[in-house]
């Protein structure tokens, strides 16, 4: 306080007068009001069953090295070392009772008296704090407290959390997180087995029938023989796809198409009742690609990578695991010259198990 100088004059640092009252900001009626600033009362610390407690607590050597007020609650935190114990109060004003919120006796809060804890927050139920010598810590208030006796000998027993002693992990903001990717099983196809996939049976088969001295294609709804050159993987009820193509004498490759459902059969022979065809084919005996019909595979223009993370029993969650190779199923080469695409690098993606999960 300088009386010395005009007010004009006082510099950065330093004021002119001073009274012992604020200017009331809350929004209630006494809004703008003057009140006197109240003055700090000694309140005796007790235990919630009402045993008074010594000023140390019973410890040896006790030191606070931080402190925390939290307005909204109307409650006070502070940080305490000795010898043998540290811990972590809370001061109740509505009950005027003190109760310890996370007691270490294995020197996992490793407090020191050298290293104040000026760095710490009160925020949604969360107390988080530095002290310049251990990484980073959080713990939520109620947790810790549950876990904590508050009767008898308090100070002496260490807090319990998820059924055990808490731990260093337990109150680092930084968490565990998986070491490890996943590992994964990529399939082109829901079967295994061949004719399904990316691993198409052979047969060789004319679908056209003789009609008034004409060649014309079998009608829809006919039921014929089909043999494989090995054994498929087809069931009674699966659709299959037969394509094939020839180049005609004007050098233009036609494509044809037959979709079947199988009715009998294994191994290389099958039933199978035509449910549609291509109209503009000709009679011969051409070696069809058969497959069977399925979704469309997943990410058929993607590369997919997958990792995972823990959610924790606070509803936290971990950082990603590492991220797997990119998963992907490639068909056999095909050149498309009019697009300059080979699609053989469409993802043939159907079938997809994730596992090797640390938990």
């Amino acid at each position: 306080m300088n009386k010395d100088l005009d007010e004009r004059l006082v510099p950065n640092g330093q004021y002119r007068d001073a009274l012992n009252i604020q200017v009331s900001t809350s929004e209630g009626s006494d809004v703008g009001a003057v009140e006197n600033i109240l003055g700090n009362v000694k309140k005796n610390k007790r235990l919630s069953g009402g045993a008074t407690w010594s000023d140390n607590f019973g410890l040896t050597n006790a030191q606070c090295i931080g402190v925390v007020q939290d307005s909204q609650n109307e409650k006070i935190y502070w940080f305490i070392t000795s010898d043998s114990v540290d811990a972590i109060m809370e001061y109740d004003q509505a009950t005027e009772l003190v109760v310890p919120v996370l007691v270490d006796t294995n020197n996992v809060l490793n407090f020191s008296a050298s290293n104040y804890i000026t760095g710490v927050n009160v925020l949604e139920g969360l107390l988080a704090w530095t002290d310049d010598l251990n990484e980073p810590r959080i713990i939520n208030i109620a947790t810790f407290k549950a876990g904590t006796p508050t009767q008898g000998s308090a100070l002496g027993l260490h807090t319990q959390v998820y059924g055990r002693n808490f731990i260093n992990t337990d109150i680092t903001v930084i968490k565990p997180k998986p070491k490890n990717a996943p590992t994964f099983t990529a399939s082109s196809s829901q079967r295994t087995g061949n004719g399904s996939g990316i691993n198409p049976v052979y047969a060789t088969k004319d679908f056209t029938e003789l009609v008034s001295g004409e060649y014309v294609p079998l009608e829809v709804g006919t039921s014929t023989g089909l043999s494989t050159n090995t054994a498929h993987n087809w069931q009674v009820g699966d659709i299959i796809i037969l394509t094939t193509q020839r180049v005609n004498e004007d050098k233009f490759e036609l494509k044809y198409q037959v979709r079947a459902e199988v009715t009998a059969g294994s191994g290389s022979s099958a039933t199978i009742t035509i449910l549609s065809l291509s109209q503009d084919m000709s009679k011969g005996a051409y070696e069809w690609t058969c497959l069977l019909e399925e979704d469309e595979p997943m990410f058929q223009f993607l590369f997919p990578r997958f990792a995972y993370r823990w959610k924790y029993k606070n509803n936290e969650y971990s950082a990603f695991s590492p991220w797997t190779k990119a998963v992907f199923v490639a068909n056999k080469f095909k050149y498309e010259s009019s697009a300059c695409h080979n699609l053989g690098m469409k993802n043939n993606l159907r079938k997809l198990v994730i596992d090797g999960f640390e938990t």
